[in-house]
């Protein structure tokens, strides 16, 4: 299973929550994908994690990996850009192993992108509860993210 997510900070916040068998890369933007790099991607689920305003480059995104890919959309009660690190920080106020358990269950359920051409099922939106208050654990949430920059590298090259 890997998470391709949209920037070095929302890695940092996958790679902080420890997913079981998760890797996790970052891409320099939207449109940082290189379809060369198709084969260099492991076995198993890919979840593509791009920024709630890039939802509909993400289902794109997704179809290159056939049956495997996945779309995780990020909740609206983090904003039209919220994203992982939002997810993290907002969330899970910044607590890695509640933003684990707020991805496991988020992932289970995640659409494919053919799925999303249904519009039943691209209204829905991800579970309701996020809170609205800044976490005050944000440096807490940098330290980790600064431990795990090697991490980072080592997985981005999948």
């Amino acid at each position: 299973m890997g998470v391709l997510s949209g920037g070095i900070p929302d890695t940092l916040s996958v790679l902080a929550a420890g997913l079981r068998d998760g890797d996790a890369c970052g891409l320099y933007g939207t449109g940082g994908w290189q379809p060369a790099w198709l084969t260099a991607v492991p076995p198993g689920r890919v979840y593509v994690a791009l920024d709630r305003d890039a939802t509909e480059r993400g289902i794109a995104l997704a179809r290159t990996f056939g049956t495997r890919g996945r779309v995780l959309i990020p909740p609206e009660d983090l904003g039209t850009k919220g994203d992982l690190n939002d997810w993290l920080r907002l969330g899970a106020k910044g607590d890695p192993a509640a933003f684990r358990s707020i991805l496991e269950r988020a992932l289970a359920p995640s659409p494919t992108p053919w799925a999303l051409s249904d519009p039943a099922v691209a209204k829905r939106t991800w579970r309701r509860g996020i809170s609205r208050t800044i976490s005050t654990c944000a440096t807490s949430s940098a330290r980790s993210a600064i431990r795990a920059r090697l991490a980072v590298m080592r997985t981005c090259a999948w």
